[in-house]
């Protein structure tokens, strides 16, 4: 009976991925997610309390995998240049994309969503210290930093949700755009 109850659960989390991925969050309720698994909608209750509880479910893992990468590299007790942290999130990324596809565009595309904004909260600070910590030029202060942060995280996101699960066309486009970085920003 455990392994049903896990199937179920698994279903509901990739139905859902579906329909936010397709429909958006908002246009989707759990009536349409549990019809799609085969289940009641009472059912679906004993699973997830509510639609926000899926959402946390589907963007845990990617959570989790990004900010692994960005404390690596945050801690790395080797002096990495920038060149290479911004080739490594972008690997990553590519990782991602290829693996949690869905669970990715679903992330990026919930841009306005509580969960959306303290996912870019956190991954921003740790991309700040990443660059606090690396950079060698004095003129890179805590605003400055800020605004470098951002413009990583949001240009990786906008690159990620216009990719359209085309891999080889992310994997260009973030190293273009990790380039781009590099060489405008000279961080060093």
């Amino acid at each position: 009976m455990q392994i049903l109850k896990d199937d179920i659960k698994q279903k509901i989390i990739e139905v859902s991925k579906r329909h936010f991925h397709k429909r958006g969050f908002e246009h989707t309720s759990m009536n349409d997610i549990a019809s799609d698994v085969g289940i009641s909608t009472g059912n679906i209750y004993r699973y997830f309390k509510t639609k926000n509880q899926i959402l946390n479910d589907i963007l845990k893992k990617i959570e989790d995998r990004m900010e692994n990468v960005l404390k690596a590299i945050t801690e790395s007790s080797i002096k990495e240049n920038y060149e290479t942290i911004f080739h490594t999130l972008s690997e990553e990324i590519v990782k991602l994309a290829s693996e949690e596809g869905e669970s990715l565009q679903v992330l990026f595309h919930c841009g306005e969503m509580k969960q959306f904004n303290d996912f870019r909260e956190r991954i921003v600070s740790t991309i700040a210290s990443a660059i606090e910590k690396n950079s060698k030029n004095e003129k890179i202060n805590a605003p400055v930093r800020e605004a470098l942060a951002l413009s990583l995280f949001d240009g990786f996101a906008n690159i990620v949700k216009d990719a359209n699960n085309n891999i080889e066309e992310l994997r260009n486009n973030l190293k273009t755009y990790s380039d781009v970085m590099v060489k405008n920003i000279n961080l060093e």
